[in-house]
C-alpha cells in the first residue's frame, strides 16, 4: 500500500507538472494571442488610413479629370471660334478678288476696245 500511495504521490507530482507546463503554455498562448490582437488593430488602423487616402486621391483625380474636360471644352470652342473667323475672312477675300478680277476683265474689254473706239469717235467729227 505503501508503494501504491507512492506512486499515487509521484503521479499526482507528475499531474501537477504537467498542469503547470499547460498554465504556463496557455499565459504563452495567451500572451501571442493579445499580440495577435494588437497587430490586427494596427492592420485595421492602416487600412483605414487606406481606404482614406484612396477617397482622397480618387476626389483630386475626379476634380483634375474634371479640369481638364473642362479646359478642353474651352479650347475647342476658341478653336472653332477661331476657324469661324478665318472663314469669315476668306470668304470676304474671295469675294474682293472676284470682284477685282471682273474689274480686270471689264478693263481688259475696254483696253482691247480702245482703237475701236477711237476710230469711231474720230469718224463720228
Amino acid at each position: 500500500m505503501v508503494d501504491l500511495r507512492a506512486e499515487l504521490k509521484s503521479d499526482i507530482n507528475l499531474l501537477d507538472q504537467k498542469v503547470g507546463q499547460l498554465d504556463q503554455k496557455f499565459g504563452q498562448l495567451d500572451q501571442k494571442v493579445g499580440q495577435l490582437d494588437q497587430k490586427v488593430g494596427q492592420l485595421d488602423q492602416k487600412t483605414t488610413s487606406l481606404g482614406i487616402e484612396l477617397a482622397k486621391t480618387q476626389l483630386r483625380i475626379d476634380r483634375f479629370e474634371n479640369n481638364i474636360m473642362t479646359t478642353l471644352r474651352d479650347f475647342k470652342s476658341e478653336i472653332l471660334s477661331a476657324i469661324d473667323a478665318f472663314a469669315g475672312e476668306a470668304r470676304d477675300y474671295r469675294r474682293k478678288d472676284l470682284e477685282r478680277g471682273h474689274m480686270l476683265m471689264v478693263q481688259d474689254d475696254k483696253l482691247q476696245n480702245h482703237e475701236t473706239r477711237i476710230t469711231v469717235l474720230e469718224t463720228a467729227k
